[in-house]
């Protein structure tokens, strides 16, 4: 937000909690390779719902929502999202033009242990029609890669 806002951008941070923005349900317990039972991932969801009318207002009045992946579930906690879903999650919900993630990976991966697997086209069937607002939304995905766990 600081680097929008250095650069005469209006941004405002958000999350995904603020104004129930982005409703979302605690995702099941998943299989994990090489481990025979299933999984409970803790506090991890899947989005339901986004509240588009809180972001048009913002765009409207020519902010930036910078929206971190974090959702609400109805009986309340919060629940960590998958950064590039919710960012589609959101821009198809608001009906973007176009959806332009920028990250330090180098793109979709069938492997994602082997940067040699990128897939180098993805095609995708869309009916343009369907989108009536000619806006950008840019979502920022990040991999800290030196941070000690």
């Amino acid at each position: 937000v600081s680097e929008l806002i250095k650069h005469d951008g209006d941004a405002i941070s958000l999350s995904g909690k603020d104004s129930s923005l982005i409703y979302a349900h605690k995702k099941g317990s998943s299989k994990v390779e090489g481990i025979e039972e299933e999984i409970d991932l803790g506090l991890v969801g899947e989005v339901d719902e986004i509240n588009s009318d809180l972001l048009e207002m913002l765009v409207d009045n020519d902010y930036i929502p910078v929206i971190s992946p974090i959702g609400i579930a109805e009986d309340g906690p919060s629940l960590n999202l998958n950064a590039d879903t919710a960012a589609g999650e959101v821009a198809s919900a608001v009906g973007a033009e176009k959806l332009i993630i920028l990250t330090d990976v180098p793109g979709v991966l069938r492997d994602p242990s082997d940067p040699s697997s990128l897939i180098q086209k993805i095609k995708l069937q869309i009916s343009y029609s369907q989108f009536s607002l000619q806006r950008y939304y840019f979502f920022f995905t990040y991999t800290n890669k030196n941070k000690k766990s």
